[in-house]
């Protein structure tokens, strides 16, 4: 490509966007689910760094990107020992976006083509994340019960569903009062990944930990005199007051983590909660398709990558050698 084309085609593309008053990486990034976009807008902007660009994403000119330069990142990250999943999700990502330009009309339905056409990067890394054992989820338990405040109950109830249906930080923070059945124990839950809804349902220990949170959470509002406070969870300041909105996910975050300090047991997340359910699922002799149901993913292959039953029969043989 000359110079004069080069500046031709950079003319022609911050014209586009002007005119459609969008840019590509915002297009692409709007069509994911929220809990998506930072992690693929972090691989896309690792992404333009290896290709000298040091502006915004949204100013960079994607409609120049061909093949060598896909080709260049996907080598660049192997060089530099990235796993096969983060090589592959910023291909996506790139993909994502070029899919995006050309439907702006900004690049032709060929350069698409040819971009597609970048190879997947095979490999396997070691499951990542955990499964937690019975003794640690009763310290991780004990943690939350020894303390008394409403945040310790807060926090109990908080694990206690995660774990007994598997639902992400994301799907936790979003659930109202009228998503809970407090008779039966059914949870609606109504913001999964993808916009899907879905139905879970409580255990027994389950429901009698979140019914001890209600309780101290009807009387403190009750108290404050606040009006609908909507939301099963919320925040709660230092003097012990609950707060009439969401928590954060990055607030479940710091619970899990804070918690886990305190039990002690190791380091784990609140995903860890997710794969240790399906782990659970799988050992009790549920089928896989079911376990797949239940955590509301579309594909099977994605549950296997939950299920860490190897790990623990490897542990359990090297303790009984």
């Amino acid at each position: 490509m000359t110079e004069q084309q080069l500046q031709q085609k950079l003319q022609r593309y911050y014209q586009i966007i002007k005119n459609q008053q969008t840019d590509p990486v915002t297009l692409y990034l709007q069509g994911l689910a929220p809990t998506g976009r930072c992690a693929i807008k972090s691989q896309l902007k690792t992404a333009s760094a290896i290709l000298d660009f040091e502006g915004k994403l949204e100013e960079m000119p994607w409609n120049i990107i061909e093949y060598h330069h896909l080709a260049k990142i996907r080598n660049t990250l192997q060089e530099r020992h990235k796993a096969a999943n983060t090589i592959n999700l910023t291909l996506s990502g790139l993909k994502g976006v070029m899919k995006a330009c050309f439907n702006l009309g900004l690049i032709s339905a060929d350069q698409l083509m040819r971009l597609n056409d970048i190879k997947r990067v095979r490999g396997k890394r070691l499951p990542s994340g955990r499964s937690l054992s019975k003794q640690e989820i009763k310290k991780l338990y004990r943690a939350c019960t020894q303390d008394k405040t409403a945040a310790g109950k807060r926090d109990h109830a908080i694990i206690a569903i995660m774990l007994a249906t598997g639902i992400r930080r994301s799907e936790a923070i979003s659930i109202k009062l009228e998503d809970y059945n407090k008779r039966t124990g059914q949870l609606n839950i109504q913001n999964g990944k993808g916009n899907k809804q879905r139905t879970a349902y409580l255990n027994t220990e389950s429901r009698r930990v979140v019914k001890l949170w209600l309780g101290t959470k009807e009387k403190q509002v009750r108290k404050a005199n606040q009006e609908n406070n909507e939301k099963i969870f919320n925040p709660i300041t230092k003097t012990g007051s609950i707060q009439n909105r969401q928590l954060s996910s990055h607030s479940i975050y710091e619970i899990i983590r804070h918690r886990a300090e305190q039990a002690p047991i190791a380091s784990c997340r609140p995903h860890d909660l997710r794969r240790t359910f399906v782990t659970q699922l799988l050992e009790s002799g549920v089928d896989i398709n079911t376990a797949r149901q239940l955590v509301g993913h579309t594909d099977i292959q994605t549950t296997a990558r939950y299920d860490l039953r190897d790990e623990k029969s490897q542990k359990k043989a090297v303790r009984g050698m």
